[in-house]
Protein backbone atom coordinates (compact mmCIF):
# COMPACT_ATOMS: atom_id res chain seq x y z
CA UNK A 1 0.00 0.00 0.00
CA UNK A 2 3.12 2.39 1.23
CA UNK A 3 4.34 1.98 -2.62
CA UNK A 4 1.02 2.25 -4.53
CA UNK A 5 0.63 5.74 -2.29
CA UNK A 6 4.38 6.69 -3.30
CA UNK A 7 3.66 6.05 -6.84
CA UNK A 8 0.42 7.84 -6.65
CA UNK A 9 2.21 11.01 -5.45
CA UNK A 10 4.93 10.68 -8.12
CA UNK A 11 2.21 10.57 -11.00
CA UNK A 12 0.38 13.59 -9.59
CA UNK A 13 3.44 15.60 -9.06
CA UNK A 14 4.13 14.84 -12.94
CA UNK A 15 0.75 16.03 -14.18
CA UNK A 16 1.02 18.89 -11.89
CA UNK A 17 4.30 20.12 -13.26
CA UNK A 18 3.27 18.69 -16.79
CA UNK A 19 0.26 21.33 -16.20
CA UNK A 20 2.78 24.13 -15.41
CA UNK A 21 4.57 24.38 -17.76
CA UNK A 22 2.06 23.94 -20.47
CA UNK A 23 0.20 26.96 -19.07
CA UNK A 24 2.96 29.15 -20.03
CA UNK A 25 6.84 29.33 -18.79
CA UNK A 26 6.11 33.24 -18.65
CA UNK A 27 4.38 33.40 -15.73
CA UNK A 28 6.43 30.97 -13.31
CA UNK A 29 8.00 32.93 -10.80
CA UNK A 30 9.76 30.11 -9.01
CA UNK A 31 13.10 29.04 -9.96
CA UNK A 32 12.29 26.14 -9.16
CA UNK A 33 9.39 25.75 -11.53
CA UNK A 34 11.28 27.35 -14.44
CA UNK A 35 14.28 24.70 -13.53
CA UNK A 36 11.68 21.19 -13.14
CA UNK A 37 9.91 22.96 -16.99
CA UNK A 38 13.79 23.71 -18.72
CA UNK A 39 14.53 20.09 -18.01
CA UNK A 40 11.71 18.92 -19.29
CA UNK A 41 12.91 20.50 -22.95
CA UNK A 42 11.13 23.34 -22.76
CA UNK A 43 12.68 25.99 -24.58
CA UNK A 44 11.31 28.96 -23.25
CA UNK A 45 12.05 27.65 -19.61
CA UNK A 46 15.52 27.13 -20.76
CA UNK A 47 15.97 30.61 -22.33
CA UNK A 48 14.82 32.02 -19.03
CA UNK A 49 16.68 30.00 -16.94
CA UNK A 50 19.72 30.70 -18.53
CA UNK A 51 19.07 34.41 -18.29
CA UNK A 52 18.38 34.18 -14.39
CA UNK A 53 21.55 32.84 -14.13
CA UNK A 54 23.08 35.47 -16.83
CA UNK A 55 21.62 38.02 -14.18
CA UNK A 56 22.36 36.18 -10.97
CA UNK A 57 18.58 36.57 -9.77
CA UNK A 58 17.70 34.45 -7.08
CA UNK A 59 20.82 32.21 -8.11
CA UNK A 60 24.54 32.97 -8.07
CA UNK A 61 25.60 34.70 -11.37
CA UNK A 62 27.23 31.76 -13.32
CA UNK A 63 27.62 32.66 -17.14
CA UNK A 64 28.66 29.34 -17.72
CA UNK A 65 25.25 27.81 -16.46
CA UNK A 66 23.29 30.02 -18.74
CA UNK A 67 25.11 29.42 -21.69
CA UNK A 68 24.10 26.02 -21.19
CA UNK A 69 20.82 26.65 -20.71
CA UNK A 70 20.70 29.45 -23.57
CA UNK A 71 22.46 26.93 -26.11
CA UNK A 72 19.74 24.64 -25.63
CA UNK A 73 17.01 26.75 -25.92
CA UNK A 74 18.64 28.33 -29.58
CA UNK A 75 19.13 24.69 -30.24
CA UNK A 76 15.53 24.43 -30.10
CA UNK A 77 14.45 27.39 -32.27
CA UNK A 78 14.03 29.77 -28.99
CA UNK A 79 14.21 33.09 -31.33
CA UNK A 80 15.16 34.98 -28.23
CA UNK A 81 17.99 32.56 -27.46
CA UNK A 82 19.14 32.26 -30.34
CA UNK A 83 19.92 36.22 -30.27
CA UNK A 84 21.08 36.37 -26.72
CA UNK A 85 23.72 33.65 -27.73
CA UNK A 86 25.28 35.18 -30.31
CA UNK A 87 26.17 38.03 -27.20
CA UNK A 88 27.38 34.94 -25.38
CA UNK A 89 30.05 34.12 -27.87
CA UNK A 90 30.68 37.48 -29.11
CA UNK A 91 31.95 38.62 -25.00
CA UNK A 92 32.87 34.99 -24.19
CA UNK A 93 30.23 34.82 -21.27
CA UNK A 94 30.15 31.23 -19.98
CA UNK A 95 32.71 30.32 -23.00
CA UNK A 96 35.35 31.10 -25.52
CA UNK A 97 35.32 34.46 -27.01
CA UNK A 98 33.86 33.32 -30.89
CA UNK A 99 33.19 36.22 -33.32
CA UNK A 100 31.70 33.69 -36.06
CA UNK A 101 29.72 31.64 -33.47
CA UNK A 102 28.36 34.83 -32.64
CA UNK A 103 27.88 35.65 -36.57
CA UNK A 104 26.09 32.20 -37.05
CA UNK A 105 23.83 32.69 -34.33
CA UNK A 106 22.77 36.31 -34.73
CA UNK A 107 22.42 35.30 -38.82
CA UNK A 108 20.22 32.84 -38.22
CA UNK A 109 18.11 34.85 -35.45
CA UNK A 110 17.49 37.30 -38.23
CA UNK A 111 16.37 34.57 -40.38
CA UNK A 112 13.85 33.81 -37.73
CA UNK A 113 12.59 37.36 -37.61
CA UNK A 114 14.48 38.24 -34.38
CA UNK A 115 14.40 42.00 -33.30
CA UNK A 116 16.21 44.57 -35.71
CA UNK A 117 19.02 45.38 -32.93
CA UNK A 118 20.73 41.47 -34.14
CA UNK A 119 20.93 43.18 -38.01
CA UNK A 120 22.57 46.56 -36.08
CA UNK A 121 24.80 44.14 -34.27
CA UNK A 122 25.45 41.55 -37.28
CA UNK A 123 26.56 44.94 -39.55
CA UNK A 124 29.31 45.99 -36.90
CA UNK A 125 30.37 42.58 -36.71
CA UNK A 126 31.15 42.58 -40.52
CA UNK A 127 32.50 45.78 -40.57
CA UNK A 128 35.25 44.55 -38.08
CA UNK A 129 36.32 41.94 -40.00
CA UNK A 130 39.72 42.31 -41.61
CA UNK A 131 38.25 41.19 -44.97
CA UNK A 132 35.00 43.18 -44.80
CA UNK A 133 32.89 40.53 -45.16
CA UNK A 134 32.30 36.72 -43.61
CA UNK A 135 32.30 33.80 -44.80
CA UNK A 136 34.71 30.46 -45.19
CA UNK A 137 38.33 32.02 -44.93
CA UNK A 138 37.19 35.52 -42.74
CA UNK A 139 38.88 36.53 -40.28
CA UNK A 140 37.13 37.99 -37.12
CA UNK A 141 38.68 40.93 -35.44
CA UNK A 142 38.66 40.79 -31.70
Amino acid sequence: MKYLVALLICFISAQVQAGVCSRGVERLVEVEDITNCANQGDASAQFILGEIYFQGKEVAQNYKIAFDWVSKAAAQGDKAAQSALGFYYYNGWGTKKDHMSAYTWWSLSIVNNEEPVVRRNLTDLERGTSSGRLGPGAEIGQ
